[in-house]
């Protein structure tokens, strides 16, 4: 089995090219507004952590610079720049290659272009290195911006790595944040930012307009429930985002109304970001979604939600969600995916189960986590050669706009939650899963043997690139006659599947399942930027006599292991 993925670009949360063919702008009229003091309507703060996106934050603020400031609308951004050390074939040197925090009042550009790569504005401050992933650093950024260029609306846009529940806007700086040195990134974490945005908003008392992520995966119910008693919207993706990231000349639409009220500004965020991947006849384009969330329908959406995770202990919900978790729609692909959308799972919950307090609580539930929805939008990744598509990346059918932290394994639960603990018991969602893991342990009929994953690589062609994965595990059942699945999916880390197999077996002791050798072809571009890593996932089923998988377990490689594919 073969399959040759041809790609020009590298992922967005892991760094995804996208070309962006907006013409150059008509600059005939065009004047560099000079700030003078007073109040603007808005102040729009944009906080870039120092990453290796720095190639794409720095494509965003020629968008902004497009635009620039003027009396009525105040365009701030602190820009922390990486040092490269990490992957030095992603460091964008250009616009001298600085490594400090500087904070920016973006001015137009008139003599530029979208296509140029240069910032413009001149810096009001060098802070000198700092560590974006210190709520402090949030805070100062944010009080000093609108303290020195106030405004009547603020919107405030975190812009980096985002993980969902993990946090957002990843430290790499070296020595102390970098894999090189043996170091993890820092990152805002959810408690960070609670208590980050509580000091910015004095406790509520002075919410934002809007608090934005341009980032990877966090439109989550668990950053819902941080954001929404900081802010009137919340804008995130539920998805992978590309590393272009929002289409920043929706800034336009303040310039031209300064009246503009939130609401249409989320929604041209929407708009504007989604635009951008709408396929030409021949290209590839990743997945868009985006989703503008209404944070004064939140509070009955965590309150409904929590009220429905109060059932565990009296209803069959957690044999429930053993059933609904295998059709349930994964914002990444693959079984490893470690969140779900939440209201696609709420109304297959309704749907199955046959305990009506848990059907009424779970229609609730949909019901309020749906309220909060103002604006979500979706566009399919595709492939187009001479105007014939295909599915080319994430497939957001039946998404909804907001996830929910529900991974299939245990371990994947352990190490996914840490850092949330407080806030999982609170809404009751920790005690759901726990005892659905124990549910799943109890009722687990095929296993496999010390969670073993072993696999070999091979180059056939001997052109220096492994261009082949063998495969073997150790599958044990507890009961003669058993019949399962197992899947093996091998992924890049932005999460495109690059090939697969599938092996149906009967089962009476402990086997060894062994796979012949398949071929895995993938062409990795100049564009991709350094060498691929390739996830290897694992998923063993029990095949029930309707035909019906019941999902017994699921490994992966760990990343220490994984497959370089140097093509």
């Amino acid at each position: 089995m073969s399959l040759i993925l041809i790609s020009s670009m590298t992922s967005g949360c892991f760094g995804l090219f996208d070309d962006e063919l907006d013409p150059d702008v008509d600059n005939s009229e065009c004047t560099e507004f000079e700030y003078s003091g007073g109040i603007a309507s808005w102040t729009f703060m944009m906080y870039i952590s120092d990453s290796d996106l720095e190639y794409f934050s720095i494509t965003d603020i020629v968008e902004m610079e497009s635009v620039g400031s003027n009396e009525e609308v105040n365009i701030i951004v602190q820009f922390d720049r990486w040092d490269g050390h990490d992957a030095p074939d992603m460091d964008d040197e250009s616009n001298g290659d600085w490594e400090s925090a500087k904070r920016f009042y973006i001015i137009k550009d008139c003599y530029g272009s979208l296509s140029d790569h240069e910032i413009h504005s001149p810096p009001v401050d060098d802070l000198g290195e700092i560590n974006t992933g210190d709520p402090t650093e949030l805070v100062s950024f944010v009080e000093w911006a609108m303290s020195n260029y106030p405004a009547e609306n603020y919107a405030l846009d975190i812009w980096d790595h985002g993980g969902g529940v993990a946090g957002v806007a990843y430290e790499q700086s070296c020595p102390e944040y970098c894999y090189s040195f043996g170091n993890e990134p820092d990152k805002l974490t959810l408690p960070e930012i609670d208590w980050a945005l509580d000091e910015i908003t004095n406790g509520g008392q002075d919410k934002l307009d809007i608090v934005g992520f341009d980032a990877c995966l966090m439109s989550t119910i668990e950053v819902v429930e941080v954001v929404y008693s900081y802010a009137d919207i919340m804008l995130a993706s539920e998805i992978l985002e590309p590393g272009t990231g929002w289409d920043y000349t929706f800034l336009q639409m303040l310039i031209d109304d300064p009246d503009t009220t939130p609401a249409e500004l989320g929604a041209e965020i929407v708009d504007s970001f989604v635009a951008q991947g709408i396929p030409e006849n021949t290209g590839f384009t990743p997945s868009y979604a985006l989703s503008m969330l209404d944070m004064s329908n939140a509070q009955a959406a965590i309150d409904s939600f929590k009220a429905l995770n109060g059932l565990v202990d009296s209803t069959s919900i957690v044999s429930d969600l053993n059933q609904v978790r295998l059709h349930s729609i994964h914002v990444e692909p693959g079984d490893s995916s470690s969140a779900v959308d939440l209201i696609q799972l709420l109304n297959n919950l309704a749907l199955f189960t046959e305990d009506p307090e848990v059907r009424s609580a779970a229609e609730a539930a949909s019901s309020a986590v749906s309220a909060m929805i103002m604006k979500s939008e979706f566009l399919d990744g595709q492939s187009c050669i001479l105007g014939i598509c295909v599915l080319s990346d994430i497939d957001t059918t039946g998404m909804t706009g907001i996830s929910v932290l529900f991974p299939s394994s245990e371990s994947e639960w352990t190490t996914r939650s840490r850092g949330v603990t407080e806030s999982l018991e609170e809404s009751g969602w920790s005690e759901v899963m726990e005892d659905y893991y124990d549910y799943l342990e109890e009722e687990q009929v095929l296993f496999f043997l010390n969670e073993s994953l072993i696999y070999d690589t091979a180059d056939f062609d001997d052109d220096g690139s492994n261009d082949s994965i063998s495969l073997a595990l150790e599958i044990e059942s507890i009961y003669d006659g058993v019949f399962g699945n197992l899947t093996l999916d091998v992924f890049n880390n932005r999460g495109y599947w690059i090939d697969g197999v599938e092996y149906e077996f009967e089962i009476n002791s402990t086997e060894i399942v062994y796979l012949e050798l398949w071929d895995v072809t993938y062409t990795h571009t100049e564009e991709d930027g350094p060498a691929e890593l390739l996830r290897i996932e694992a998923v063993l089923s029990l095949v029930l006599e309707d035909g019906t998988q019941v999902l017994q377990e699921w490994v992966e490689t760990p990343p220490e292991y994984l497959t370089h594919y140097l093509g």
